[in-house]
């Protein structure tokens, strides 16, 4: 039962020929996956209290297995599986994140990796599950030490970076010392990729840089549905699947408001190919987004304060009313999409 084949799914715009530029996906028996999942639900209720807010994937509202590799539909001979956890298993995500909570420990009290402070708040490390953005002050004393912590924490627990793919951007150029051009890191000047959005300088064109893309490939795929031969309930099921996501992702990744253009043409391209079934309208789901979070921390003693939430609460005026808060151009867009929403409420 503990038995896994493993799949090689090629990442998009990769090239295959590379073995780190492939997916393991673990194929596991259905009597291992519910049992996993079982394990999974009840260490979703201890997981928070155990590991911090700065980890924020796979935790909601925030044995050693034997696999084989399939390869052209052959299976190699079963091997141990001696670090890591399968990608596809329920629970393998929060054994994951609890694994690398030590780490995460380690940076966040360490006095010599210096954070920045902004509108009175510190922020040093931000994680989606094993993607790490550090926001760091003293680079040339910070990064040494994190590397640190980082050969220390993986001499124990065979943790290792992929430095192919660990990328750093300079703040403030006039700190920049060209000593941190040895360390491992791929230096950047115009920009980093993470969590698949293009992060810019100055980075009010991060919109502009992400939004076409986003649009394009959402065009290819509805294209593409054209020629499959779904009714218009299977086409508007299939939308909301994998087209709002993607949105959802775009929209909560980027502190900046849309302009309507890029909503009417993302409208255009639903209406043709959906004729409107249950669909939602692109525009105000984005408010609604967008919206919901702001409501969750003014109005919920209980919901937990993220880093990100404290910048968006340093706009609020004291007594914490969101309803109150100056909405400024330069406000994010869930500022002012809670204002919108409030104006048409009203």
């Amino acid at each position: 039962m503990s038995r896994a084949i493993i799949s090689l799914l090629p990442k998009p715009g990769k090239d295959p020929a590379l073995l780190g530029n492939h997916r393991p996906l673990s194929l596991l028996n259905c009597d291992y996956k519910i049992l996993a999942k079982i394990l999974a639900l009840r260490l979703e209720k201890v997981v928070p209290s155990v590991v911090h807010l700065d980890q924020v994937g796979f935790i909601p509202g925030r044995h050693a297995p034997f696999s084989s590799v399939r390869t052209n539909g052959l299976i190699s001979k079963p091997f141990p599986l001696q670090r890591g956890v399968r990608q596809g298993c329920p629970v393998s995500p929060l054994l994951f994140i609890m694994a690398l909570e030590p780490l995460a420990y380690a940076i966040r009290s360490n006095g010599d990796i210096h954070r920045v402070n902004i509108h009175g708040h510190d922020f040093k490390l931000n994680m989606y599950g094993d993607d790490i953005l550090l926001t760091l002050s003293k680079p040339t004393t910070s990064i040494h030490a994190v590397l640190n912590l980082i050969n220390l924490f993986g001499s124990f627990s065979g943790y290792m970076i992929n430095w192919n793919k660990s990328e750093a951007i300079p703040l403030n150029s006039n700190t920049f010392k060209h000593d941190l051009m040895d360390t491992p890191f791929i230096w950047k000047t115009n920009g980093m990729k993470y969590l698949g959005i293009n992060i810019v300088s100055p980075i009010t064109k991060i919109v502009s840089l992400n939004g076409p893309g986003i649009f394009q490939s959402i065009k290819e795929d509805i294209s593409r549905w054209t020629a499959i031969p779904l009714s218009l309930w299977g086409r508007a099921e299939t939308l909301k699947m994998n087209v709002l996501p993607r949105l959802s992702h775009i929209i909560s990744s980027i502190p900046f408001k849309f302009p309507p253009k890029w909503f009417k043409d993302i409208k255009s391209l639903v209406t043709q190919s959906m004729g409107g079934l249950g669909v939602p309208d692109i525009f105000q789901y984005y408010l609604s987004f967008n919206a919901k979070y702001p409501l969750s921390w003014a109005y919920n003693n209980d919901f937990p304060i993220g880093s990100w939430q404290w910048l968006e609460q340093s706009v609020m005026p004291e007594n914490g009313n969101i309803t109150m808060a100056s909405i400024r151009p330069r406000n994010s867009a869930v500022v002012q999409s809670y204002s919108h929403s409030e104006t048409v409420a009203h």
